[in-house]
Order: structure tokens, then sequence, then C-alpha cells
């Protein structure tokens, strides 16, 4: 709208498509389409054949056909540019004020180029570099993913008070977390108002400055069932 809006009012506006054909969920397509799935160590097949069309959602991933990585992407760009021709049919319906006439494709050899370019130009001016930090893991592909890609449900859940009683004497550490197996790392657990809902339990003693991970607990109270938020 405001594209066409600029254009009305005489103004010259660039507005191109383009069509972002890489990550998982262009993957996990291609292997629900096509009943297939990669398999890196699998050499190329040019004579492949996918043994379905459309219709392999409903198989388990077991029982989908490996196949090598050159093969599994060119399932991708077959998949994916008919996937466009109704994405382009269904806006030119919907009046998109888009220019047809300059598009791209993140899956092109020409934007893989430029995009690998620029990391080269990042490279040279010391902006690219290597750190540790905790990500979201796809436990079936193996790859870090974006937070967009995850489904949030409410789950029936119940926060766990627990108490790291400190060795001084000086009182105690509580942490509140609806995942008390998860609980010594810290790093699934944050700090809840305490609550009519909250239920208590315990930890042994232990030293504040000691390894989290070893820390044991045990629950002494039932749980009190509240709804708290889970991601899958």
């Amino acid at each position: 709208m405001k594209a066409r809006f600029e254009r009305m009012r005489g103004k010259t506006v660039f507005y191109p498509m383009g069509w972002d054909d890489n990550g998982l969920p262009t993957e996990r397509r291609v292997q629900n389409y096509y009943g297939v799935r990669c398999d890196t160590s699998l050499p190329y097949d040019p004579d492949f054949t996918p043994p379905f069309h459309g219709d392999a959602k409903s198989l388990k991933p077991a029982d989908q056909v490996p196949i090598s990585r050159r093969n599994f992407i060119e399932l991708c760009e077959e998949l994916t540019i008919e996937d466009e021709k109704k994405f382009e049919e269904l806006f030119r319906q919907l009046g998109l004020s888009v220019d047809w006439t300059q598009t791209y494709r993140t899956i092109s050899d020409d934007t893989i180029r430029t995009s690998q370019l620029a990391f080269l130009r990042n490279l040279e001016r010391g902006e690219a570099y290597q750190a540790l930090a905790p990500t979201l893991w796809d436990i079936d592909f193996r790859s870090a993913i974006a937070q967009a890609e995850l489904e949030d449900r409410d789950q029936q859940a119940a926060f766990h008070r627990i108490a790291f009683h400190k060795t001084d004497g000086s009182g105690d550490i509580h942490i509140e977390t609806t995942r008390p197996s998860f609980s010594p790392p810290a790093w699934r657990s944050w700090p809840t108002p305490t609550t009519s809902a909250t239920s208590r339990t315990s930890a042994r003693p232990c030293a504040p400055r000691s390894s989290m991970s070893r820390f044991p607990f045990s629950p002494t109270t039932s749980r009190s069932r509240t709804r708290a938020p889970a991601s899958r």
C-alpha cells in the first residue's frame, strides 16, 4: 500500500520481489513433498527420481529415502521454483504494487556469489569473528534455527521453588522453574515472585562457588498446577 501510494504521488518507487528459499522450512517442505532426506555420505545420482510428489507428509523420517546433498539441493531448487510461481500468481491477484521485472531468489547463483563476496569483505575488514554462545538447535536437522521458526504452546505445568542453602548460614538462594530437572545448570531457571501456586522444594547444603551442575535437590512437597508457556 505504501509503494502504491507513493507511485500515485508521482514518485519512482523501487519495490522488487524477493523470494527467501533458504533455511529449514524449505528443507522440511522438500522432505514432506518428495519423501526424501539428505545424507551427505551418499554419492550423487544423476538419474534419481523422487518416490513421491506431494503426498509424503505422513511418512516417518525413518521411512524417507536418503539421497546425496547435491540431489537434495536439486529438489530444493525444483520445488521452490514451482512454489514461487504460485506465490506470484496469488500476489498479482491481490494487486501488490510490485515491480515484477525485478526479482531475486536467495538460492540463486548470483545471490549466493554476492553473499560470499560480502562475507569476504567483512573478513578483510576484521568484522568477521567466531564466538561461543547459546543457540536454538534443531535435533532433526542438526542445525541452529531462528526464534521465528519456533512454535509456542501453552501446557499445564508447575512452578518449583528450590532453595540452595549457603554453607555459611547467611541465607538461601532461591530459584523458580517449571523444569526442576534442568535447575542445577541454572540457565533454564528464572526468578518468579512467590505465589500461592508455587510449590516449595529444598536442596541439600552446598557452596555457591561450586559447580551448579552437581547441586543435588529433592522435592519435598506436592507440586501445584499452573499455566506456564513451553516452547518446542
